[in-house]
Order: structure tokens, then sequence, then C-alpha cells
């Protein structure tokens, strides 16, 4: 029976085919891995030192390598690198290309939004691994102890002094619950605008207009705009009260009058008559139409309450 692997485990699934389970290779009979020694042969060597040179995804390697954003490296500092990382156990070296794959996901939502519940441990210590390397400075206890997730089990109240960790987490929570409670405190949201999304968007702002003429809208404006959108389809999408949007996107006042200015002006409209041409934003096309109608309804209601 093929053996079947967890698809971050990129350099062992390279290797089955020649070597078969990286992880049991070259292990003495009876031996057990990350105790007995596993030794290199040279042909294991050469295979893996090719992989991580020419054939390891780059965001992968970039993690794997720890090369930090924009940084480039020579091939003879490549080498190097390499070098140093097969003088670990060929185990070793497999599980290190396995965690940096799950480091490289972008977000969380891409890593757990398509599950319901754990399927196994495989993908609660892939997203432990995720959250330790995501979440610098991040405190797991303002995340369980808050208003959306009181959920702090007895049994880790048995340990006072000790702090609760992303282990806790991928424990106590479903990964729909982890994911709210992750874009809610640190974010980005799934429901924050792309950048080709916000391209399309911004045109339809045009330029700032004052008695001395039009002028260009400063990139501190623009941010802010593309902030309080944010906010706004975070608040929609969540489905939650104003007052629980995240402070990320700005004071919450200040994007609830930002909405009704919207409402008011026939911003959403224009958006949404402006892009529903154009084949490319359907989400944002079909969140304009959904806010359209909600905002026609309201003010049909408003109406009839007043004849």
């Amino acid at each position: 029976m093929e053996e079947q692997y967890n698809k971050f485990e990129l350099l062992a699934i390279h290797l089955a085919p020649r070597f078969g389970n990286i992880y049991e290779y070259n292990i003495p009979e009876g031996g057990i891995v990350g105790y007995d020694v596993q030794g290199w042969t040279d042909e294991l060597r050469k295979v893996v030192r090719n992989y991580l040179l020419h054939e390891l995804p780059a965001d992968v390697g970039d993690r794997l390598l720890n090369i930090g954003n924009g940084e480039s490296l020579t091939a003879t500092g490549m080498e190097s690198l390499v070098n140093k990382l097969v003088e670990f156990e060929p185990w070793e070296v497999a599980l290190a290309v396995h965690n940096a794959a799950v480091a490289a996901v972008p977000t969380l939502h891409e890593l757990i939004g398509h599950l319901d519940d754990w399927p196994s441990e495989d993908e609660r210590s892939d997203t432990e691994t995720w959250l330790l390397v995501h979440g610098e400075d991040v405190s797991w206890h303002e995340i369980l102890s808050s208003k959306y997730f009181e959920r702090i089990p007895a049994w880790t109240t048995t340990w006072p002094q000790r702090p609760l960790e992303p282990y806790d987490l991928v424990h106590i929570l479903k990964p729909g619950e982890l994911l709210d409670a992750w874009e809610v405190f640190f974010g980005p949201s799934e429901s924050d605008l792309t950048d080709e999304e916000w391209r399309l968007i911004l045109p339809h702002f045009g330029l700032r207009r004052s008695r001395r003429g039009e002028f260009q809208r400063s990139q501190a404006e623009l941010d802010a705009k593309r902030r309080t959108l944010n906010g706004i389809r975070f608040k929609m999408s969540h489905d939650v009260q104003w007052t629980q949007v995240p402070a990320r996107y700005g004071h919450v006042f200040s994007i609830y009058q930002s909405y009704r200015y919207y409402q008011r002006s026939g911003m959403f409209y224009r958006l949404y008559q402006g892009l529903r041409t154009n084949h490319q934003p359907r989400r944002i096309v079909a969140w304009l139409e959904q806010v359209v109608n909600s905002d026609q309804v309201g003010s049909a209601t408003s109406t009839e309450a007043t004849t």
C-alpha cells in the first residue's frame, strides 16, 4: 500500500519513490526515529541538496533558510546555508521543510478555512506551527478570555502560572472558531479588499475638490478609505455589532459615520454601477449589490412608516 503523506511533506514526497519513507530510511533495525542515529548516504545527500537548491518552492525556501523579504543570496550563499542544513539528520531536514511549507501559507484562512472540524492531529499540529510563526507578540490568553470565546477549560487552571499557547487553541476551538478569533484580533480578514479589488475601486473616489480647485488625494487619505471599507466589510461579513469591529480598521464611530455617508451620498450605488460590468471584481460586486438592496429596502420601509 502506497504511503499517504501530509501535503506539506514536500521533501518526503519528493524522496519517497526513490528512498521510501525518509523518516524511516537508514534507521537501524528496531531503531526509533529521533532517538537512534539516522545516517546519510552519498546518494541521499546529493538528491536532498539538489532539491533544496533547485526544486524547493521559493517561498518555502525563504522560510526554511530564514531569508528576509527582499533579501537576495548569491548561489554560493545558498549552498552554504543548505550545507549547514544537511548537517542535521535526514528526518530533521524533512521536518524542517514540512514546517517551512506550513509557515509559507500566507493566511490562516488559506490553511484551515475549508475545515469544519479537525480531521486529524496533523491539521492541529500544522495550525499550531503556523500560529507560532505568525503570532509573534500575540496574547493567546486574550483570545480565549475575550467576550468572543469565554472557553478557558478547567484543565488549564491546574497550573495557574502556565501561559496559554497555540497548542491550547487548536484543542479548545474548532477551525472556524479559531479563524474567527484570529481575524477579529489580528487579521487580516478574508473580507479585506485584495490589492486588485482596491485597484478597481480606487478611480471611483475621484479627485479631492475644494474652492481652490481639484487635487489628487494623498496616499494617507486613500489608505484610510481602504481601511474604512475593510472595516465596513468586516462588520457585514462577520455579522457583528459596530462596537465589535477590530480597532485595526480605525475608530468605530468614524467607520460608522463613513458607512452612513456612503449610503446617503450614493457612493455604494455609484461603485456598484461602475463595477458591475467588470467581470473581475465579482466578490465586491456581489457585496455592493447586497448593500444597495438593503439600502433600498431600508429607505422604502422608512418612507412607508412616515405615510
